[in-house]
Order: C-alpha cells, then sequence, then structure tokens
C-alpha cells in the first residue's frame, strides 16, 4: 500500500516538475535561477503552493549609482497556466546592493517566495527571471 502510494505521489507530481524544470532550462540564456515547488492541503477544496526560486546575484550586471554604490535590478515573473488561461501571476522586482563588488560570489542566491492558494489539477508552472 505504502510502495502505492509513492508511485502515485510521484506520478501525480511528474508532469507540475516536468514544466518547472523546462521552464528553468528555457530561461538560462537571461538569467541562470532555481526554481522549485511544494504543495499543501488547505480547506475547502483548495491546495496552498508555494514555488521558490533563487537567483544567483553573481550572474546580475552591478551598475554604480550616485551614492558610488553599486545596484543590480533583476525581475521575476511566475506563471500559473491551464490550457490557455493565466491562473496566476506574480511580478515581483527587487534590487540588491552592494558597496564593493569583490563581495558579490557565486555562492551568493537572492531566494523568494510566492504562494496561492489554487484547486488541485494540472497545471503549468512558467517562470522567467530577467536583469533589468
Amino acid at each position: 500500500m505504502k510502495k502505492w502510494l509513492v508511485l502515485f505521489i510521484v506520478f501525480a507530481l511528474l508532469p507540475f516538475n516536468f514544466f518547472a524544470l523546462r521552464a528553468q532550462k528555457l530561461n538560462q540564456t537571461k538569467l541562470p535561477f532555481e526554481v522549485n515547488y511544494a504543495t499543501f492541503r488547505a480547506s475547502k477544496g483548495f491546495d496552498y503552493l508555494e514555488v521558490y526560486s533563487a537567483i544567483y546575484r553573481s550572474q546580475l550586471k552591478f551598475v554604480k549609482d550616485s551614492t558610488h554604490h553599486f545596484r543590480a535590478n533583476f525581475r521575476l515573473e511566475i506563471d500559473i497556466v491551464k490550457g490557455d488561461s493565466v491562473l496566476f501571476k506574480d511580478t515581483v522586482k527587487k534590487v540588491t546592493y552592494t558597496d564593493s563588488l569583490s563581495k558579490v560570489s557565486r555562492s551568493q542566491k537572492l531566494p523568494d517566495v510566492s504562494r496561492v492558494y489554487i484547486r488541485p489539477g494540472d497545471y503549468n508552472l512558467r517562470v522567467t527571471a530577467r536583469d533589468l
């Protein structure tokens, strides 16, 4: 029984995983990032979905500003799509600062979490990251 439950969960999540990974590969030429998600049962026929993303800080283009610090702007767009309809859209614009470019390393990631209540079903997850 336990084995079948695990297989069911894996196959139930497979379409979502495929599109999450596909979205990541499609956007690597724009700005490399990582994306993952988690779903939880919620009340009244809804699931609670969290989409986690992380942008590599070292991949951003930093520009010196008027205060002699460096800043980088980026935008993250998360769409949950079913057929031709966008059911959920979250667009986040963020800024990161540093006083020295030597303080920016490959290991630094800028995390973000998008949250939504959604009815159980099959959806496509489309994630785009852009350096502004």
